[in-house]
C-alpha cells in the first residue's frame, strides 16, 4: 500500500536507516547512502532529515530492546560522545511536540535520564503500512492537562525532586506549545512558572469537573507543594491576602466548604476551594471556552466572614487548649482572614486584642447560633479563672468595658450573674450585615413602628391659630422643604434636627395630628412607650433611653438605604420625662429621672431627624426642654364652630340644627366626642336602632365624671 521506489515500505525504509546509522556518528557520508529511505520516512512523518534519523533510531531500538530509549543508548549506537548527542535535544523536543514520540512515564527531564518511546498510534500505523493521520494521535486539551496533573501529583507525593519537577514542567510546555490553553497561560504569566502550575491544576479541574483536594496539613486548606518556588511563604501570604496575581486579576475565585473530617473540623471548621472564574475560563480556554462553565461563584463576603467567625470560635471555645496557647492561635486566624473588610474595620475600631477576641466570639454566637453569649463563659474562655476574669466581670457589670462604652455590645443583666448575656448592638449588626442590617435591627423595635400607609385618614378640626401652625409644620416636613431647611441650618452651624412639642388638654388631637402629618409626608413613626423606660434595675432606665435614640438613628439609616423619608420619633404623653428636674437629695429615683432627662437633652441637641413630644402638663416642663423645641404648638379645646364641625363629621345622622345644639350644650374635646360616637355605634349594634338626639344627649351627660352642671352652657334641650 505504501510501497515506493521499487515497492519499499516506510517500515523497510526505517529498518534500512537504522542498520546504516550504526556507528556512523550521523556523518554526511552515511546519510547520503540512505537518502532514498530518508525521503520516504520524511514524507511519512513530515520532519527534516535529522529528526527522521532520530525517529527511526528510537523506533528500532525500542522494538529491539523492548524498552524506552535513552540518550545514552542513542549515543552508544551511533558511536558518538554523549555530550555531542545532546545537541539533538531540540530535534527530539520537536518530535515530542508533534506527538510522534512521548517521554516514558516515570522518567524525568534531564539529559542523563530522559527516555523516549514512539507514539503507539504512529508505531501501529507504520507497522501495518497505513497512512499516518496526525489528527488521530494529537492530544486534546483534557489529555494535555491530565499529563500536567499527573506530574503535579508526582511532585506532591515526593516521587520526584524539585529540579526534576521544574525541568519536566518546561518539557511539557515545550511539547504542547501548540495547545491553546498552554499558549494562553504562558502568555498571561510568562515569567512565573509557579503561577502557571496553579492555573494548570485549576484548568484540569474544569475539564474533569472535580474538586481540588488538599493532601497536606497546611492550615489554609491548600497544598502548596505543587509549587517549585523556594519562597513558598510569600506565595501563601499572597493567596491568604487575596493579592496573588490570579486571584487579584479575577481569574481565580475561592469558596469555602464544610469538611467531614472531625480533626480538620475541630482545627479549621471550613475548607477553602479554589476554582477558575468565568473570566479565567474565557481567557485560558480561548476558542474552547464555550464547552466549559464556571462553578457557582456566588460565595459572598458574608460567607467568608461566617467561616472566619466559625473557625475563630472553634479555637476560642476549645477547652482542650490552654488559655496561653489560644491567644497566639487566635491572632494567627485573624491575620489569615485580614483581607476581610469586617476584620480590617474591627482591628481599627477595637485595638485591644482581648476585647476584639471577645467581640468575635459574641458575633459568632449571633451569626452561627442566632443567640446571645453568656457573660461568664465568654470571659472564662479567654481569661480562665484568674483575677483578670473577675475584674472583667465587674467591668462589664458596671457598663465600663470598652465594648460597651463604644456601643459594640450590650449586657442583659440577670440576678444570677451566670445568666447575664452579652448581645450585639445595632452598630455591630451594621458591621456584620451592612445594608442588610435592618433585617435584624428591626426585630428589636418593629412593634413600635407605625407605617404611614397603614395610618387611617382622619379629618381634624383646629382653631384658626392651631390650623396655621399645623399647616406650617406640615409644609416644613414635606421632604424637599425639610432637606433644604436642614442644609441651610447645617451650613450656618445650627442644629438641623427638628424638635416639636404638642401641648394642651387631653383629647384635643395631639397624637392624631402626629399620625396625619406622618401620613401626609410619608414618614414612619417610631412610637416610644414611656412606661417601657422604667426598670426594676437601677441604671437600666438610662440604658433603655439611650437605646431608644440608638434605635431611632438606625431606623433613619434604614430609611435612607431604602430611599424613604426620615422617620418621626414620637414621645407620646411625655410629661414624665420633660418635667422639671428634681433635687439630687430626693433619692435614687430622682437621680435616675434626672439622668434620663440629661440623656434626652443631650440627644435633642445632636438630633439629625424629627422628634415630636406630646404632653398635657406643659406648666411643669423644664426650661431646658423648652429651649430645645423648635416648634411649640398649643392645642386648645375646640370652640363652638369646631365642635359643630366635629359632630357633623363624626355623626352624619345629626342635622345642622342638632349638631349646633349639642355643641353648644357640651364643650367636649375631639377625644370626648369620639367616645360618644363609639357608644352610639355600640348602642345601634345592640338595639338595631339608630340613636336619636335624646339618646345622644343622654350619653353625653355621662361622659365626664365631674358634675355636668358645671359644663352646661347656654340652653338645654
Amino acid at each position: 500500500m505504501m510501497k515506493e521506489n521499487n515497492n519499499l515500505t516506510v517500515l523497510d525504509a526505517v529498518i534500512k536507516i537504522f542498520e546504516t546509522l550504526e556507528g556512523s556518528k550521523l556523518s554526511e557520508e552515511s546519510l547520503n547512502k540512505i537518502s532514498r529511505e530518508l525521503q520516504i520516512v520524511q514524507e511519512y512523518i513530515g520532519c527534516n532529515q535529522i529528526q527522521t534519523c532520530l525517529f527511526s533510531l528510537v523506533f528500532a531500538l525500542q522494538n529491539k530492546t523492548g524498552d524506552s530509549v535513552t540518550f545514552q543508548m542513542i549515543s552508544d549506537y551511533l558511536d558518538e560522545s554523549f555530550l555531542y548527542i545532546i545537541k539533538y535535544k531540540k530535534e527530539l523536543n520537536f518530535l515530542l511536540r508533534e506527538n510522534l514520540l512521548a517521554i516514558a512515564r516515570g522518567e524525568f527531564d534531564n539529559s542523563e535520564r530522559t527516555s523516549y518511546i514512539v507514539n503507539k498510534i504512529v508505531s501501529d500505523s507504520l507497522v501495518e503500512d497505513r497512512p499516518l493521520n496526525k489528527e488521530s494521535f494529537t492530544m486534546d486539551t483534557s489529555e494535555v492537562l491530565f499529563s500536567i496533573s499527573e506530574l503535579i501529583w508526582d511532585h506532591i507525593r515526593n516521587d520526584i525532586t524539585n529540579n526534576e519537577y521544574f525541568l519536566k514542567l518546561n518539557e511539557i510546555e515545550n511539547r504542547f506549545q501548540n495547545n491553546e490553553v498552554i499558549q494562553n497561560v504562558i502568555k498571561t504569566y510568562p515569567d512565573d512558572i509557579d503561577t502557571r502550575v496553579f492555573i494548570y491544576s485549576l484548568c484540569y479541574r474544569v475539564v474533569n469537573v472535580t474538586d481540588y483536594q488538599d493532601t497536606g496539613d497546611d492550615p489554609t486548606g491548600f497544598d502548596y507543594r505543587l509549587f517549585t518556588s523556594k519562597n513558598i511563604n510569600n506565595i501563601k501570604n499572597k493567596i491568604i491576602d487575596g493579592v496573588y496575581p490570579p486571584l487579584k486579576d479575577g481569574y481565580v475565585g475561592k469558596k469555602f466548604i464544610n469538611v467531614d473530617s472531625g480533626f480538620i473540623r475541630r482545627r479549621l471548621g471550613v475548607y477553602p476551594i479554589f476554582s477558575l472564574t468565568q473570566k479565567g475560563i474565557d481567557l485560558f480556554f480561548g476558542s474552547e471556552k464555550s464547552q466549559y462553565e464556571a462553578e457557582d461563584s456566588s460565595t459572598s463576603d458574608f460567607d467568608y466572614l461566617r467561616q472566619f467567625l466559625l473557625e475563630f470560635a472553634g479555637t476560642y471555645e476549645n477547652h482542650q487548649k490552654s488559655i496561653y496557647s489560644k491567644r497566639p492561635m487566635l491572632g494567627s486566624i485573624e491575620r489569615r482572614y485580614s483581607y476581610l473588610e469586617f476584620v480590617k474595620t474591627v482591628n481599627k475600631l477595637i485595638p485591644d486584642n482581648n476585647n476584639r477576641y471577645i467581640f468575635y466570639d459574641c458575633c459568632n454566637d449571633f451569626v452561627a447560633l442566632n443567640g446571645n453569649s453568656y457573660l461568664t463563659s465568654t470571659l472564662q474562655d479567654i481569661y480562665g479563672d484568674d483575677e483578670e476574669y473577675f475584674k472583667k466581670i465587674h467591668e462589664f457589670k458596671d457598663e465600663k468595658n470598652f465594648l460597651q462604652t463604644e456601643g459594640f455590645l450590650l449586657l442583659e443583666k440577670n440576678e444570677n450573674i451566670n445568666k447575664s448575656t452579652l448581645t450585639l448592638s445595632d452598630r455591630t449588626l451594621e458591621l456584620i450585615y451592612g445594608e442588610n442590617a435592618d433585617l435584624y435591627i428591626n426585630n428589636i423595635y418593629d412593634n413600635n413602628i407605625l407605617e404611614p400607609e397603614k395610618l387611617k385618614d382622619k379629618t381634624l378640626f383646629y382653631t384658626e391659630t392651631v390650623q396655621k401652625q399645623i399647616g406650617m409644620l406640615k409644609k416644613s416636613l414635606e421632604n424637599n422643604n425639610l432637606l433644604a431647611m436642614q442644609k441651610r441650618l447645617e451650613d450656618k452651624a445650627l442644629p438641623k434636627g427638628i424638635a416639636v412639642l404638642f401641648y394642651g388638654a387631653a383629647g384635643t388631637g395631639k397624637t392624631e395630628s402626629v399620625y396625619q402629618i406622618a401620613k401626609a409626608t410619608k414618614r414612619k413613626i417610631y412610637h416610644v412607650d414611656i412606661s417601657e423606660t422604667k426598670s426594676m434595675w437601677f441604671g437600666e432606665s438610662e440604658k433603655l433611653i439611650k437605646k431608644v435614640f440608638t434605635n431611632y438613628k438606625n431606623l433613619c439609616k434604614t430609611c435612607e438605604r431604602h430611599h424613604e423619608n426620615t422617620p418621626i420619633l414620637l414621645f407620646n404623653e411625655a410629661d414624665a420625662i420633660i418635667s422639671k428636674r428634681k433635687s439630687v437629695d430626693s433619692g435614687n429615683v430622682a437621680q435616675t429621672e434626672n439622668a434620663i432627662q440629661n440623656i434626652i437633652l443631650e440627644q435633642m441637641e445632636n438630633l439629625d431627624g424629627i422628634m415630636i413630644a406630646t404632653t398635657n402638663l406643659c406648666e411643669n416642663m423644664d426650661k431646658a426642654f423648652e429651649r430645645r423645641f423648635l416648634f411649640k404648638i398649643k392645642f386648645e379645646k375646640p370652640g363652638l364652630t369646631e365642635r359643630i364641625l366635629i359632630w357633623k363629621d363624626k355623626l352624619s345622622i345629626l342635622s345642622d340644627e342638632e349638631a349646633e345644639k349639642i355643641a353648644r350644650k357640651y364643650d367636649f374635646t375631639g377625644g370626648e366626642i369620639d367616645n360618644i360616637v363609639r357608644k352610639c355605634e355600640i348602642d345601634e349594634i345592640i338595639t338595631g336602632i339608630v340613636p336619636e338626639i335624646n339618646k345622644i344627649d343622654e350619653l353625653c351627660k355621662h361622659e365626664r365624671l365631674a358634675t355636668q352642671e358645671n359644663h352646661i352652657m347656654g340652653f338645654t334641650l
